[in-house]
């Protein structure tokens, strides 16, 4: 054998050892578009999830405002109701983000960043907007177990005879008894979105690694 058909032979045996690299690529890439798909699967379920939750409740709420037709009443549902609007707001814009239709519009790779970023803003938003909506949420709920238990409960009765009586000691327990809840909403927010979002999230994070890995090996 001279050298030109070993080059030849040679040349051959190498290009078809690159199309078995390539396809072996494809399809790494394959298995992981699919399981990226089915991270997106689970995080739109969720996002449908919570605002069919919230989008009851708001109707749950409306309809109690027309069953009761209290003024009273209304303006204190009416304002929970406000505050939920921008958590259905969030949740629909950040449906329309995770559409799997998009895909087809970029690669793959390009359509796993921009849900990861759109997910991250949402989270952030989701948790400020949390903590808001419960600082907001505190009086509201005070009102509303004022005018409908005041008379029945006795614990409420207490809680009244003791801000007629000391506005001070009112005060200071108020503001203890709202912070508690808001340090416990906080802990509890964090862990449902992290269930809910957060490790469908990192897993996403770890596809598009792999998607970065498998084409630097190219």
């Amino acid at each position: 054998m001279n050298l030109d058909e070993f080059t030849d032979l040679w040349g051959e045996y190498a290009k078809g050892e690159v199309h078995k690299y390539r396809l072996k690529t494809d399809e790494i890439n394959d298995i992981i578009n699919t399981k990226a798909g089915n991270i997106l699967y689970r995080i739109r379920r969720n996002l449908i999830f919570d605002l069919a939750i919230l989008l009851i409740t708001i109707v749950l709420g409306i309809g109690f405002i027309l069953f009761i037709q209290n003024l009273i009443v209304t303006l204190l549902l009416g304002s929970i109701i406000i505050i939920f609007v921008p958590f259905v707001v969030m949740m629909s814009r950040q449906l329309i983000h995770c559409r799997p239709e998009l895909i087809e519009q970029s690669s793959v790779k390009h359509w796993i960043e921009m849900v990861i970023s759109s997910t991250e803003k949402y989270l952030n938003r989701y948790s400020k907007g949390a903590v808001a909506a419960t600082i907001l949420a505190v009086p509201i709920g005070a009102g509303l177990g004022y005018y409908f238990g005041s008379e029945q409960i006795e614990i409420l009765q207490s809680l009244v005879a003791i801000a007629q009586n000391n506005r001070a000691v009112w005060l200071v327990s108020s503001i203890a008894v709202a912070v508690l809840f808001l340090i416990i909403n906080y802990f509890v927010t964090q862990w449902y979105l992290k269930k809910m979002y957060g490790n469908y999230l990192e897993a996403l994070k770890e596809c598009h690694n792999e998607l970065e890995n498998n084409e630097n090996n190219i």
